[in-house]
């Protein structure tokens, strides 16, 4: 990460499961968007980065709503990505 993404950049991980993506990022100064799909993981990711020695940091956490049943996982990854890209949108919108 750090050789391939330069400082101020960000990285998007779409399955950030216990969040060790996002700690590497902060720990070496790059923006970090964080998604997963079960409210626990989210918590874990919340009391990591929290306990974290990075501060200063802003962090919003948002939990995706619950995802009806989908039996193919090419459609689980389909689905999931226009999940993000449309939370992206609403990010920048005034």
């Amino acid at each position: 990460m750090e050789t391939r993404l330069t400082k101020g950049r960000s990285l998007l991980d779409p399955f950030a499961g216990s969040g060790s993506t996002g700690l590497a990022a902060e720990q070496l100064c790059r923006n970090v968007t964080l998604i997963d799909n079960k409210p626990e993981y989210v918590e874990v990711i919340k009391k990591r980065l929290e306990a974290s020695k990075v501060k200063n940091r802003e962090r919003v956490f948002v939990v995706p709503p619950e995802l009806p049943p989908i039996e193919s996982e090419e459609a689980k990854r389909e689905l999931q990505m226009a999940l993000v890209l449309r939370d992206q949108q609403n990010l920048y919108k005034t």
